[in-house]
């Protein structure tokens, strides 16, 4: 779902429900679905910002294909280490 979305949505009207769709799914209890997420917002770029937050939350995951992918994630989205 988190790929379709980023493949649907950048630029497009549907951006914003896309971003909040994908923001909601970082909350899966899937690592995979979390994964998909991150992956996903990052491509958004620094429209998908709003959603630093949430990433944040997930610094301390058990799954750590999640946090590889969520550090990568928010330096794209322009957090680059922030507390």
């Amino acid at each position: 779902m988190g790929q379709s979305l980023s493949r649907i949505a950048p630029g497009t009207p549907a951006e914003e429900e896309a971003i909040t769709a994908l923001t909601a799914l970082l909350q899966s209890d899937q690592a995979e679905s979390r994964v998909a997420a991150i992956d996903a917002l990052q491509k958004f770029g620094q429209t998908a910002a709003i959603s630093i937050p949430n990433l944040r939350a997930l610094r301390d995951d058990p799954d750590r294909e999640v946090r590889r992918v969520l550090a990568h994630a928010l330096v794209v989205l322009g957090d680059e280490g922030m507390p």
